[in-house]
Protein backbone atom coordinates (compact mmCIF):
# COMPACT_ATOMS: atom_id res chain seq x y z
CA UNK A 1 0.00 0.00 0.00
CA UNK A 2 1.42 3.42 -1.01
CA UNK A 3 1.40 6.52 1.18
CA UNK A 4 -1.37 8.02 -0.95
CA UNK A 5 -3.59 5.08 -0.07
CA UNK A 6 -3.07 5.43 3.68
CA UNK A 7 -5.97 6.98 5.57
CA UNK A 8 -5.51 9.82 8.04
CA UNK A 9 -4.89 8.71 11.59
CA UNK A 10 -6.83 10.61 14.25
CA UNK A 11 -5.15 10.90 17.65
CA UNK A 12 -7.12 11.91 20.73
CA UNK A 13 -5.78 14.01 23.56
CA UNK A 14 -5.72 10.96 25.83
CA UNK A 15 -3.57 9.08 23.35
CA UNK A 16 -1.24 12.06 23.10
CA UNK A 17 -0.93 12.17 26.89
CA UNK A 18 -0.20 8.45 27.04
CA UNK A 19 2.34 8.86 24.24
CA UNK A 20 4.10 11.56 26.28
CA UNK A 21 4.18 9.27 29.34
CA UNK A 22 5.45 6.39 27.20
CA UNK A 23 8.17 8.68 25.82
CA UNK A 24 9.35 9.50 29.33
CA UNK A 25 9.64 5.85 30.34
CA UNK A 26 11.32 4.92 27.06
CA UNK A 27 13.88 7.68 27.64
CA UNK A 28 14.52 6.39 31.18
CA UNK A 29 15.08 2.85 29.92
CA UNK A 30 17.26 3.90 27.00
CA UNK A 31 19.40 6.18 29.17
CA UNK A 32 19.80 3.40 31.75
CA UNK A 33 21.36 1.24 29.07
CA UNK A 34 23.40 4.22 27.86
CA UNK A 35 24.84 5.24 31.25
CA UNK A 36 24.73 2.06 33.37
CA UNK A 37 25.11 -0.85 30.97
CA UNK A 38 27.64 1.09 28.86
CA UNK A 39 29.56 3.20 31.42
CA UNK A 40 32.48 5.42 30.48
CA UNK A 41 35.95 4.46 31.74
CA UNK A 42 37.33 6.71 34.48
CA UNK A 43 41.13 6.95 34.00
CA UNK A 44 41.54 8.33 37.54
CA UNK A 45 39.69 5.42 39.13
CA UNK A 46 42.56 3.00 38.61
CA UNK A 47 45.24 2.10 41.12
CA UNK A 48 48.85 2.54 40.05
CA UNK A 49 50.01 -0.43 42.10
CA UNK A 50 53.58 -1.30 43.05
CA UNK A 51 55.84 -1.27 40.02
CA UNK A 52 59.13 -1.79 41.90
CA UNK A 53 60.78 -5.20 41.89
CA UNK A 54 62.01 -6.85 45.08
CA UNK A 55 65.65 -6.00 44.28
CA UNK A 56 64.77 -2.37 43.55
CA UNK A 57 62.72 -2.08 46.73
CA UNK A 58 65.58 -3.63 48.73
CA UNK A 59 68.14 -1.23 47.23
CA UNK A 60 65.92 1.79 47.89
CA UNK A 61 65.20 0.71 51.49
CA UNK A 62 68.89 0.05 52.19
CA UNK A 63 69.94 3.45 50.84
CA UNK A 64 67.14 5.17 52.77
CA UNK A 65 68.08 3.40 55.99
CA UNK A 66 71.73 4.38 55.52
CA UNK A 67 70.74 8.04 55.04
CA UNK A 68 68.56 7.93 58.15
CA UNK A 69 71.44 6.49 60.20
CA UNK A 70 73.77 9.15 58.78
CA UNK A 71 71.38 11.91 59.83
CA UNK A 72 71.17 10.43 63.31
CA UNK A 73 74.97 10.17 63.50
CA UNK A 74 75.36 13.81 62.42
CA UNK A 75 72.83 14.87 65.03
CA UNK A 76 74.80 12.93 67.66
CA UNK A 77 77.99 14.70 66.54
CA UNK A 78 76.31 18.08 66.91
CA UNK A 79 75.04 17.23 70.40
CA UNK A 80 78.43 15.94 71.56
CA UNK A 81 80.26 18.93 70.08
CA UNK A 82 78.10 21.22 72.21
CA UNK A 83 78.76 19.05 75.28
CA UNK A 84 82.49 19.03 74.48
CA UNK A 85 82.60 22.83 74.13
CA UNK A 86 80.81 23.23 77.44
CA UNK A 87 83.16 20.80 79.23
CA UNK A 88 86.19 22.52 77.67
CA UNK A 89 85.05 25.94 78.88
CA UNK A 90 84.47 24.58 82.40
CA UNK A 91 87.91 22.99 82.42
CA UNK A 92 89.51 26.21 81.14
CA UNK A 93 87.69 28.24 83.77
CA UNK A 94 89.00 26.02 86.53
CA UNK A 95 92.53 26.36 85.14
CA UNK A 96 92.28 30.14 84.97
CA UNK A 97 90.82 30.35 88.46
CA UNK A 98 93.55 28.05 89.82
CA UNK A 99 90.91 25.78 91.37
CA UNK A 100 90.66 22.00 91.43
CA UNK A 101 90.31 20.55 87.89
CA UNK A 102 89.76 16.93 88.85
CA UNK A 103 86.09 16.85 87.90
CA UNK A 104 86.16 19.30 85.00
CA UNK A 105 89.22 17.62 83.46
CA UNK A 106 87.66 14.17 83.72
CA UNK A 107 84.42 15.49 82.15
CA UNK A 108 86.39 17.24 79.40
CA UNK A 109 88.29 14.06 78.51
CA UNK A 110 85.13 11.94 78.51
CA UNK A 111 83.22 14.35 76.24
CA UNK A 112 86.19 14.55 73.89
CA UNK A 113 86.30 10.77 73.61
CA UNK A 114 82.55 10.57 72.99
CA UNK A 115 82.87 13.27 70.32
CA UNK A 116 85.68 11.35 68.65
CA UNK A 117 83.59 8.18 68.66
CA UNK A 118 80.56 10.04 67.25
CA UNK A 119 82.67 11.50 64.43
CA UNK A 120 84.05 8.04 63.66
CA UNK A 121 80.51 6.62 63.53
CA UNK A 122 79.43 9.48 61.25
CA UNK A 123 82.29 8.75 58.88
CA UNK A 124 81.33 5.08 58.81
CA UNK A 125 77.72 5.94 58.09
CA UNK A 126 78.81 8.35 55.35
CA UNK A 127 80.86 5.57 53.80
CA UNK A 128 77.80 3.31 53.96
CA UNK A 129 75.69 5.97 52.24
CA UNK A 130 78.36 6.38 49.56
CA UNK A 131 78.29 2.63 49.02
CA UNK A 132 74.53 2.07 49.01
CA UNK A 133 73.36 5.46 47.69
CA UNK A 134 74.14 5.01 43.98
CA UNK A 135 72.29 1.69 43.82
CA UNK A 136 69.31 3.22 45.63
CA UNK A 137 69.27 6.27 43.36
CA UNK A 138 69.49 4.07 40.30
CA UNK A 139 66.61 1.93 41.59
CA UNK A 140 64.54 5.09 42.24
CA UNK A 141 65.10 6.29 38.69
CA UNK A 142 64.10 2.90 37.31
CA UNK A 143 60.97 2.84 39.46
CA UNK A 144 60.12 6.41 38.43
CA UNK A 145 60.41 5.50 34.76
CA UNK A 146 58.33 2.37 35.35
CA UNK A 147 55.64 4.44 37.11
CA UNK A 148 55.58 6.96 34.26
CA UNK A 149 55.21 4.13 31.76
CA UNK A 150 52.47 2.58 33.89
CA UNK A 151 50.61 5.90 33.94
CA UNK A 152 50.94 6.17 30.16
CA UNK A 153 49.73 2.59 29.72
CA UNK A 154 46.77 3.23 32.04
CA UNK A 155 45.88 6.42 30.16
CA UNK A 156 46.13 4.61 26.82
CA UNK A 157 43.98 1.76 28.14
CA UNK A 158 41.44 4.28 29.45
CA UNK A 159 41.39 6.04 26.07
CA UNK A 160 40.83 2.75 24.28
CA UNK A 161 38.09 1.79 26.71
CA UNK A 162 36.46 5.21 26.36
CA UNK A 163 36.65 4.98 22.57
CA UNK A 164 35.12 1.49 22.63
CA UNK A 165 32.40 2.72 24.95
CA UNK A 166 31.70 5.65 22.64
CA UNK A 167 31.41 3.27 19.68
CA UNK A 168 29.11 0.94 21.63
CA UNK A 169 26.96 3.87 22.71
CA UNK A 170 26.83 5.17 19.16
CA UNK A 171 25.82 1.71 17.93
CA UNK A 172 23.13 1.59 20.63
CA UNK A 173 21.79 5.02 19.66
CA UNK A 174 21.75 4.15 15.95
CA UNK A 175 20.10 0.80 16.66
CA UNK A 176 17.35 2.41 18.74
CA UNK A 177 16.82 5.06 16.07
CA UNK A 178 16.49 2.38 13.37
CA UNK A 179 14.09 0.35 15.51
CA UNK A 180 12.03 3.43 16.35
CA UNK A 181 11.62 4.43 12.70
CA UNK A 182 10.87 0.82 11.74
CA UNK A 183 8.16 0.68 14.40
CA UNK A 184 6.81 4.06 13.32
CA UNK A 185 6.58 3.11 9.65
CA UNK A 186 5.18 -0.36 10.40
CA UNK A 187 2.39 0.99 12.62
CA UNK A 188 1.61 3.76 10.15
CA UNK A 189 1.41 1.47 7.13
CA UNK A 190 -0.73 -1.03 9.01
CA UNK A 191 -3.04 1.76 10.17
CA UNK A 192 -2.55 0.52 13.70
CA UNK A 193 -4.39 2.29 16.52
CA UNK A 194 -1.09 2.13 18.41
CA UNK A 195 0.51 4.53 15.96
CA UNK A 196 1.32 6.93 18.83
CA UNK A 197 3.70 4.31 20.24
CA UNK A 198 5.89 4.80 17.17
CA UNK A 199 5.80 8.56 17.68
CA UNK A 200 6.79 8.07 21.33
CA UNK A 201 9.68 5.80 20.29
CA UNK A 202 11.01 8.37 17.83
CA UNK A 203 10.75 11.11 20.45
CA UNK A 204 12.62 8.97 22.98
CA UNK A 205 15.50 8.06 20.66
CA UNK A 206 15.79 11.70 19.58
CA UNK A 207 16.22 12.75 23.21
CA UNK A 208 18.77 9.97 23.69
CA UNK A 209 20.74 11.16 20.65
CA UNK A 210 20.79 14.69 22.06
CA UNK A 211 22.01 13.35 25.41
CA UNK A 212 24.90 11.56 23.70
CA UNK A 213 25.77 14.69 21.74
CA UNK A 214 26.02 16.81 24.87
CA UNK A 215 27.69 13.98 26.81
CA UNK A 216 30.64 13.92 24.43
CA UNK A 217 30.56 17.63 23.63
CA UNK A 218 33.86 19.05 24.87
CA UNK A 219 35.44 15.61 25.45
CA UNK A 220 35.69 14.08 22.01
CA UNK A 221 34.86 17.36 20.25
CA UNK A 222 37.20 20.32 20.55
CA UNK A 223 35.10 23.32 21.51
CA UNK A 224 37.94 25.76 20.84
CA UNK A 225 38.32 24.78 17.20
CA UNK A 226 35.77 23.55 14.67
CA UNK A 227 33.83 21.15 16.92
CA UNK A 228 30.71 23.31 17.40
CA UNK A 229 30.68 24.19 13.68
CA UNK A 230 30.74 20.50 12.73
CA UNK A 231 27.87 19.77 15.14
CA UNK A 232 25.90 22.76 13.86
CA UNK A 233 26.35 21.77 10.20
CA UNK A 234 25.42 18.15 10.91
CA UNK A 235 22.38 19.24 12.91
CA UNK A 236 21.28 21.68 10.21
CA UNK A 237 21.59 19.07 7.47
CA UNK A 238 19.71 16.47 9.50
CA UNK A 239 16.98 18.98 10.37
CA UNK A 240 16.62 20.15 6.77
CA UNK A 241 16.39 16.57 5.50
CA UNK A 242 13.80 15.74 8.16
CA UNK A 243 11.87 18.92 7.28
CA UNK A 244 11.91 18.08 3.56
CA UNK A 245 10.68 14.58 4.26
CA UNK A 246 7.97 15.88 6.58
CA UNK A 247 6.81 18.45 4.04
CA UNK A 248 6.66 15.84 1.27
CA UNK A 249 4.69 13.54 3.54
CA UNK A 250 2.28 16.33 4.51
CA UNK A 251 1.90 17.39 0.88
CA UNK A 252 0.66 13.89 0.03
CA UNK A 253 -1.65 13.67 3.02
CA UNK A 254 -2.93 17.27 3.23
CA UNK A 255 -5.43 17.13 0.28
CA UNK A 256 -7.36 14.22 1.81
CA UNK A 257 -7.50 15.85 5.23
CA UNK A 258 -8.73 19.09 3.66
CA UNK A 259 -11.40 17.33 1.61
CA UNK A 260 -12.61 15.48 4.67
CA UNK A 261 -12.93 18.82 6.49
CA UNK A 262 -14.84 20.37 3.60
CA UNK A 263 -11.92 22.49 2.40
CA UNK A 264 -10.20 23.07 -0.91
CA UNK A 265 -7.50 20.41 -1.39
CA UNK A 266 -5.14 23.09 -2.74
CA UNK A 267 -5.51 26.12 -0.44
CA UNK A 268 -7.75 24.82 2.42
CA UNK A 269 -10.40 27.46 1.72
CA UNK A 270 -13.90 26.28 2.82
CA UNK A 271 -15.84 24.87 -0.15
CA UNK A 272 -19.54 25.43 -0.78
CA UNK A 273 -21.86 22.48 -1.31
CA UNK A 274 -22.23 21.78 -5.03
CA UNK A 275 -19.48 24.19 -6.04
CA UNK A 276 -17.12 22.89 -8.73
CA UNK A 277 -14.39 25.47 -8.17
CA UNK A 278 -12.71 26.87 -5.05
CA UNK A 279 -13.74 30.38 -4.08
CA UNK A 280 -10.32 30.93 -2.56
CA UNK A 281 -7.96 29.93 -5.38
CA UNK A 282 -10.32 29.31 -8.30
CA UNK A 283 -9.06 25.82 -9.02
CA UNK A 284 -11.40 22.93 -9.84
CA UNK A 285 -12.56 20.95 -6.81
CA UNK A 286 -14.60 18.43 -8.85
CA UNK A 287 -13.20 16.41 -11.78
CA UNK A 288 -14.23 13.38 -13.83
CA UNK A 289 -13.24 9.95 -12.53
CA UNK A 290 -10.61 8.36 -14.74
CA UNK A 291 -12.50 5.04 -14.62
CA UNK A 292 -16.23 5.86 -14.90
CA UNK A 293 -16.22 9.58 -15.85
CA UNK A 294 -18.52 10.37 -12.89
CA UNK A 295 -17.95 13.52 -10.88
CA UNK A 296 -15.36 12.99 -8.21
CA UNK A 297 -14.05 15.44 -5.63
CA UNK A 298 -10.39 16.23 -6.14
CA UNK A 299 -8.29 14.78 -3.34
CA UNK A 300 -10.52 11.82 -2.44
CA UNK A 301 -8.77 8.42 -2.30
CA UNK A 302 -11.61 6.56 -4.02
CA UNK A 303 -14.46 7.30 -6.43
CA UNK A 304 -17.90 7.47 -4.78
CA UNK A 305 -19.56 5.85 -7.83
CA UNK A 306 -17.28 3.03 -8.96
CA UNK A 307 -14.89 2.82 -5.98
CA UNK A 308 -11.83 3.11 -8.17
CA UNK A 309 -8.73 4.57 -6.49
Amino acid sequence: MSDDELPDINVTRGEKALAAVLTIFLVIGALWVYFVALPREDPYDQELGNVATAQQRQAIDAAESARVRLDEARQTVDDRERAYETAREDYRTDLDADTSTAISRRTFIATRERLTAARRDAREEQAEVDRLGPAGDRARREVSRAEEQRVKDMAAAADRADRNTALLRLAWVLLTIALAFWLFNTLRRRRSPYFVAGVAAISAVTIQALVMTFDYLGDEIDLEESGPLVIAVAGILASVLALVGLERYLARRAPRRRVRRGQCPYCAYPTREGARHCEGCGRATVAACATCDADRRVGTPFCAVCGAP
